[in-house]
Order: C-alpha cells, then sequence, then structure tokens
C-alpha cells in the first residue's frame, strides 16, 4: 500500500512538472476525493471493522445531515462576504469537515479498538 501511494505521488509530481493540463486534472482529483473517495474509504473501514450496518447507519445519517446544515448556513454568510475563491473553499472545507484525525481516532482507538476507531473516522 506505501509503495502504491509513494508511486501516485510520484505520478502527480511528474505529471505537475511536465503537463499543462495538470491543474485541470488537479482539480477533478481533489473533487472525486472529497465527494466519493474519502466516504467510500470511511464505509470500507467500518465494514472490515465488523460493525454491523445498522449499527452505524444512523451515524452515516447524522453525519450527513450536519454536513448539509454546516454547508448551507456556511454559503449563506460567505456568499455575503467579499472574500476571494480560495478563501471561501478554505472556510467551506474548515467549517463542514472536522478532523478528527490528530486526537480523535487515537483515542477512539485507545478506548473502543478499531470499531471505535471506525466511528470516529466519520467524524
Amino acid at each position: 500500500m506505501l509503495w502504491l501511494m509513494v508511486g501516485a505521488f510520484g505520478v502527480g509530481l511528474l505529471l505537475r512538472a511536465t503537463w499543462r493540463g495538470a491543474d485541470v486534472l488537479k482539480g477533478w482529483v481533489n473533487r472525486y476525493l472529497i465527494w466519493i473517495g474519502l466516504p467510500v474509504f470511511m464505509l470500507a473501514a467500518l465494514v472490515s471493522a465488523g460493525v454491523s450496518f445498522r449499527t452505524y447507519l444512523p451515524f452515516v445519517g447524522a453525519a450527513v445531515a450536519m454536513l448539509l446544515v454546516v454547508t448551507v448556513v456556511c454559503y449563506l454568510i460567505v456568499a455575503r462576504l467579499p472574500l476571494s475563491p480560495p478563501v471561501r473553499g478554505t472556510i467551506f472545507l474548515g467549517s463542514a469537515y472536522g478532523n478528527a484525525a490528530y486526537v480523535g481516532i487515537p483515542v477512539a482507538l485507545a478506548l473502543w479498538g478499531e470499531a471505535g476507531a471506525a466511528y470516529a473516522a466519520l467524524f
């Protein structure tokens, strides 16, 4: 798995240095990872942890509802402010996606094992 990640990183660097269409590809890959890749990865982690679908379905529903509400509220606020597109994007990502990786996932893993880390990965 590590070699695959290093290889993908190397291909990305090579494309960025040599291909003029790299910015278009970068935008497409970013959208794919945020909207498809990461959710699929999280659900796969839950399934591989052996947690029943009925057990984590309410958490997935709550996470989706929270994401939608925060995105709409953030849009209503940010759309009225004179901000550049990169700053708007940063505000959206920072407000809608929590970062539990540094503290939440290790604590959940220590307290509840792999099943707890799978739940923490949702939030």
